[in-house]
């Protein structure tokens, strides 16, 4: 029997560099990718929360807004200006910023030390939608007609 002899790379083939797998995934990789979203850790209950309460919100206000939302990049949305203000209309939050209220439903949905901070998705003037951003997907948790999840001061 013939022994079959161990191929050897050619030496006019060019090296190719090792390929590492990433280790670790940010938020920057998903700047330009376009938003979507997930009601899996959505409060049912408490003040803020989806429940019957909400009426036709949702359907008139929530869904429409989260489909203009999904025509657009992380990037896009985030530097999405104020009117006359300064900042953005939608950006992140420190967990340790928002009402104390809040905080405290945090704990009760133990979310409060897992994360911390959330994402405030501006739906018009006062209302908005809180949730956790997580691999670009935006995990929605409160729904805030009123602005009382981060209160800001009358200018």
């Amino acid at each position: 029997m013939s022994k079959t002899k161990a191929k050897k790379p050619s030496a006019n083939l060019p090296r190719t560099k090792k390929k590492e797998p990433r280790s670790e995934w940010t938020e920057r990789d998903f700047e330009h990718f376009t938003v979507s979203w997930c009601f899996s850790m959505c409060d049912c209950e408490g003040r803020w929360g989806f429940n019957d309460a909400l009426d036709g919100a949702f359907w008139n206000e929530i869904l429409p807004k989260l489909r203009e939302f999904g025509r657009k990049t992380w990037e896009e949305v985030k530097k999405e200006p104020k009117g006359a203000g300064k900042g953005t209309k939608s950006h992140p939050i420190s967990i340790d910023a928002i009402s104390k209220e809040a905080q405290d439903r945090l704990r009760a949905l133990r979310y409060f030390d897992k994360y911390e901070e959330l994402f405030s998705l501006r739906l018009d003037a006062k209302k908005r939608l809180y949730g956790i951003r997580e691999l670009g997907v935006f995990r929605i948790l409160w729904y805030d007609p009123n602005h009382e999840v981060y209160p800001i001061s009358p200018k």
